[in-house]
C-alpha cells in the first residue's frame, strides 16, 4: 500500500493539479494513528480502513461516533472510481475484471462514476447485469 500511495497516487494527484499530500497513509502499525484520524471529522474528511475484520469494525463504530466517513473493507475489496477523463473500453474492462470472482480481496465492491459520464451508466448497468449484479 505504501508505495501505492507513494508511486502512484500521490504522482497522479500532482499531475492533475491536486497537491500530492491529499491523500495520506498511517505508516504505523499501532491504532493510536488510525484512532487518531478517526476521531477529526474537520481535518479528514474520508478514512479508508484496511486490516482484520474486528478491528476495522471497531475503528468504523469509532469514526460513526465521531462524524468521520470511512470506506472499511475488513475482508478485502476494491473501489473503482471513473473520472470524466476515463476511457470508455478500459473502465468496462477494469469492472469486468473487478467482478470476476467472488471472494477475493481485490473484488471490485464500490464502484463510483463521475457525473460527467454519468451517460455511461446505461451501459454499465447491463454489463453488470450480465455479471447477475445490481446497480
Amino acid at each position: 500500500m505504501t508505495a501505492l500511495v507513494d508511486r502512484v497516487v500521490r504522482p497522479a494527484l500532482v499531475a492533475s493539479g491536486v497537491p500530492g499530500e491529499a491523500v495520506g497513509l498511517v505508516r504505523a502499525e499501532e491504532r493510536e494513528g488510525a484512532v487518531a484520524l478517526c476521531s477529526a471529522p474537520d481535518l479528514v474528511p474520508l478514512v479508508i480502513l484496511r486490516g482484520s475484520g474486528p478491528t476495522t469494525a471497531e475503528l468504523a463504530r469509532h469514526a460513526a461516533q465521531h462524524g468521520v466517513h470511512v470506506l472499511a473493507h475488513a475482508e478485502g475489496g476494491g473501489v473503482l472510481y471513473v473520472d470524466r477523463s476515463a476511457d470508455r473500453a478500459k473502465a468496462t474492462f477494469l469492472i469486468d475484471a473487478g467482478l470476476d470472482r467472488l471472494g477475493v480481496c481485490n473484488r471490485l465492491n464500490l464502484l463510483l462514476v463521475h457525473k460527467a459520464v454519468a451517460g455511461w451508466l446505461p451501459g454499465i448497468d447491463e454489463q453488470l447485469r450480465q455479471l447477475g449484479l445490481t446497480a
